[in-house]
């Protein structure tokens, strides 16, 4: 993948180079006039002003590197014209890694360190939700009688990677690694004493030409489409938002296949949300990206699948279908805008985090319906300065519930809007303050809100 430098470090590194090239110049003539015709200066003299220009040309050279060096690690609105993500490889480090035998082994990753002050108007959240730690959208408590107002502070999101590629038969072998701390609640450390976290696998595959196997983001996802945010996620109810295990093989003209791990995730009357393990064939994805002129990418995805669920002698099973739209559209040299629009049948596990459920189900009468959903999602990214830039954006989530079957106390739709301003003192180091307001309604006009302040630090490596 080709790198571009930012637009504001293109004229000084230009500028440096010309620099360096002068200093470079002014050097092999000085050493050869003075090897015909010796000043008439001593030799303390010619000392000096040699290492006055050996210090000039080290200095450039630290400059240019710098320079090259922000270009690596720069947020992706100040480089040139983006390629599309690759649909088989996550980015490539920054430096080159260690050598064992002919593997070359990197490791990278990012420290996270945040703080969230949250206000739930409408109930309690224990400290033990997930919602507590990012924007979770079935996590706001509805009609509730008092409000729950909640400082919490952890460093779950911080990130470890691992990354291997070995030279095979004209090709390369890759593997890839990540995982963070972000996981359900299990054996932790008390937040009075240790603040101890669980780490948990998030992406784990191998690579070879065009194809990846193992556990990666879902082919259904755009991850290129995702904001800057504080926030986990950002634009949780209008983004597809799935890691699992697949087999996934990407052509060169950027269309992607992939069967994916199926699950029927269904909701009884009850209210109960149950995981059913009866499907017998993979989710089948299709994605196509492309870029039309350096200003705009698109992808757009087609998902099938089958719901299956089986109770004693009895089977129904249904068909799932999903459509996800997404693009990203270059505003001058350094701003863009993002637009996600999904829709389907029976894809809910595959939206705003499973808020809404694949299909909804009774035992006696077995009765069995999927239910559809629509999100969608907009963010737009402003440069103040080189180092100073802000993201506004919104979402929104609906469902199409059959209450005689769920029940009236699932949620019916959900949205939250944003904004934020980051800023990145050196290369690495990101400073993030943003402000969240989200809501949550029901099926029962039962509602609720959040109001959230997040900070965040983060430094790569």
């Amino acid at each position: 993948m080709t790198r571009h430098l930012p637009v504001s470090a293109t004229p000084r590194l230009a500028a440096s180079c010309l620099a360096l090239a002068a200093v470079t110049a002014a050097l092999v003539p000085a050493a050869q006039a003075q090897s015909r015709n010796p000043p008439a200066r001593s030799a303390a003299d010619t000392d000096e002003r040699l290492r006055a220009l050996e210090a000039e040309l080290a200095a450039l050279r630290a400059e240019v590197a710098a320079a090259r060096n922000e270009s690596a690690t720069r947020p992706e609105g100040l480089r040139g014209t983006q390629p599309t993500p690759s649909a088989t490889a996550p980015a490539p480090a920054r430096a080159a890694g260690l050598r064992v035998g002919n593997t070359e082994v990197r490791i990278g990753g990012a420290i996270k360190a945040e703080a969230l002050y949250s206000r739930f108007n409408d109930g309690e959240v224990d400290g033990s939700s997930l919602g507590r730690d990012f924007h979770l959208p079935s996590a706001i408590p509805t009609n509730g009688v008092t409000e729950g107002t909640y400082l919490d502070a952890h460093v779950k999101q911080t990130r470890i990677t691992l990354t291997t590629s070995t030279p095979v038969g004209g090709d390369t072998l890759g593997a890839y690694f990540e995982g963070d701390f972000q996981s359900a609640p299990g054996m932790q450390g008390s937040t009075r004493t240790t603040n101890a976290y669980n780490f948990a696998v998030r992406r784990a595959f191998v690579t070879h030409g065009g194809w990846l196997v193992g556990q990666d983001w879902s082919t259904f996802q755009n991850t290129a489409m995702m904001p800057e945010t504080a926030d986990f996620i950002g634009i949780t109810e209008g983004t597809v938002f799935v890691r699992q295990p697949l087999v996934r093989y990407s052509f060169d003209n950027g269309l992607v296949v992939a069967l994916e791990a199926p699950e029927t995730e269904v909701r009884n009357l009850a209210g109960v949300q149950m995981a059913m393990d009866d499907s017998r064939l993979p989710d089948l994805v299709v994605r196509w990206n492309a870029d039309l002129g350096e200003a705009v990418s698109v992808s757009v995805a087609g998902l099938v699948r089958e719901l299956r669920i089986v109770e004693g002698l009895t089977e129904v099973d249904d068909l799932g279908w999903g459509v996800s739209l997404a693009t990203k559209v270059r505003v001058g040299p350094t701003d863009d805008l993002r637009v996600t629009v999904n829709g389907g049948r029976g894809i809910g596990r595959y939206l705003a985090l499973n808020t809404v459920d694949d299909a909804a189900y009774r035992v006696s009468p077995l009765e069995f319906q999927p239910i559809s959903v629509y999100s969608g999602a907009v963010s737009y990214r402003h440069f103040w300065t080189r180092d100073l830039r802000s993201t506004v954006g919104g979402a929104f989530l609906m469902g199409d519930n059959p209450i005689a079957l769920t029940g009236p106390l699932v949620t019916s739709q959900a949205w939250s809007a944003f904004g934020n301003v980051f800023w990145t003192p050196v290369p690495t180091l990101d400073l993030g303050l943003e402000y969240r307001r989200a809501a949550r309604e029901l099926e029962a006009n039962g509602d609720g809100t959040m109001d959230r302040v997040h900070i965040v630090a983060r430094r790569a490596f």
